[in-house]
């Protein structure tokens, strides 16, 4: 009895009578499927000093029969090599287990940031390493580096700026540093790395024409990178805490997102009227939700992260767009835009800065734009901010409806045909 196909291999079963079967495959010397009750595995067979030996590889419905035959393979010529498959699976089984960099930044916040750090550099470190490095949080923190490290600090240049790339890369260094004083790592990547950018004052503020055609050019898009940057327009705040949104946090029945102090900026908790186009964008993802995930946006545990190629698509995008209406008509497959079409010098935290200015040119009252960025400073420094406890939710609830549907109108008006 054996097999050849993958047809064969999906109808194997056990004989009645029996508790264990090995079917060999007649086109890969070693290879067998292992039957046992109702379960199904590949495992390769092979001899080791002068011992028959037998690994186990993947059960049946997980692996085709060409994958588990180029696995055998691999396997076999290890064997050859004076290799043994099972022992050397054993010994890794056996070895500490690696350090991961989630689990070395929950050490070092935990028994040192939070004995030794002022309340408002904790918050900052937290945000430095639990958000801004979340990407590298699975991988080995020993095996994160230079070149990593120095990838992840270029990428917050452009999603958060050159200060956050920055402290994000400050923070990192201290956490190396105070790791390798630990036992924990034998070497701090951080050292060598440049400065990821110069921290100059950045005051680009996007014209209603060019949000209309950022609009317009997330179609199409990464579905998450749409929503999140639309949000960022029409709600004007940050980056992260927008790819960051919980479920948990939203009170859909009463139109509001409320952040926890955990998740802003000066570590106060900040609630957020949700205009219509909103709560029509979120209840449009209600029924993709998954019931596992708490997060809105991203895939599997955390929060979106493909920042730099979904920017990079939708700059082509607005690339596109622009040289279209210059032309009057659509490119031709054959043509691209010119570079005078790009829209130029603008990042994502642009945005927010955008926001501001066109809620104080629409005359919404300078103290209820604080109110709704979540700044503590201006109308709400000083002796003001220990008394004045106002959350003014009537009159930032009408701003931002206000600035939604100017921002529909606007998009409304000049639609792509």
């Amino acid at each position: 009895m054996g097999f050849s196909t993958q047809r064969e291999v999906d109808r194997l079963a056990l004989p009645a009578g029996k508790n264990e079967l090995f079917v060999a495959d007649e086109g890969c010397r070693g290879l067998y499927v292992r039957l046992q009750g109702t379960k199904r595995t590949w495992v390769v067979r092979y001899d080791s000093g002068g011992r028959r030996r037998k690994v186990v590889v993947a059960d049946v419905p997980a692996m085709t029969l060409r994958e588990a035959r180029a696995e055998a393979t691999r396997l076999i010529a290890k064997v050859r090599d004076g290799g043994d498959p099972l022992s050397e699976r054993a010994a890794k089984a056996s070895a500490p287990k690696k350090l991961l960099l989630g689990d070395l930044i929950a050490r070092f916040i935990a028994n040192y940031a939070e004995k030794h750090q002022r309340p408002k550099t904790l918050v900052e470190t937290r945000r430095s390493l639990d958000v801004h490095m979340q990407p590298l949080h699975d991988r080995p923190a020993e095996e994160i580096g230079r070149r990593e490290l120095a990838e992840r600090f270029q990428e917050l240049v452009e999603t958060s700026g050159p200060v956050m790339a920055n402290r994000v890369r400050a923070a990192t260094s201290t956490l190396y540093s105070w790791a390798m004083r630990q036992g924990l790592c034998e070497a701090n990547p951080t050292i060598g790395t440049a400065s990821p950018g110069a921290e100059t004052k950045r005051d680009r503020v996007l014209s209603i024409d060019e949000l209309r055609h950022v609009w317009q050019a997330l179609e199409g898009g990464n579905p998450d990178f749409r929503d999140i940057t639309r949000l960022l327009i029409l709600l004007g705040q940050r980056k992260n805490e927008v790819a960051g949104m919980a479920w948990s946090e939203l009170d859909l029945n009463r139109a509001l997102w409320v952040l926890p102090a955990a998740r802003t900026k000066n570590g106060l908790a900040h609630e957020v009227p949700l205009p219509s186009q909103v709560m029509r964008l979120l209840q449009k993802r209600v029924a993709d939700r998954d019931p596992k995930r708490d997060l809105v946006f991203g895939r599997r545990a955390g929060p979106f992260s493909g920042w730099t190629v979904a920017k990079a698509a939708l700059d082509r995008r607005l690339g596109v767009l622009h040289a279209e209406k210059r032309l009057g008509r659509r490119l031709r497959d054959d043509e691209k835009p010119d570079p005078s079409d790009s829209l130029a010098g603008w990042t994502l935290h642009d945005l927010r800065r955008s926001f501001v200015t066109h809620l104080n040119e629409i005359d919404v009252d300078p103290g209820t734009v604080e109110l709704i960025v979540n700044h503590v400073s201006g109308h709400r420094g000083g002796i003001s901010a220990v008394y004045n406890h106002s959350k003014r939710r009537p009159q930032k609830k009408a701003a931002l409806q206000l600035w939604a549907d100017h921002i529909d109108s606007i998009v409304a008006q000049h639609s792509v045909g």
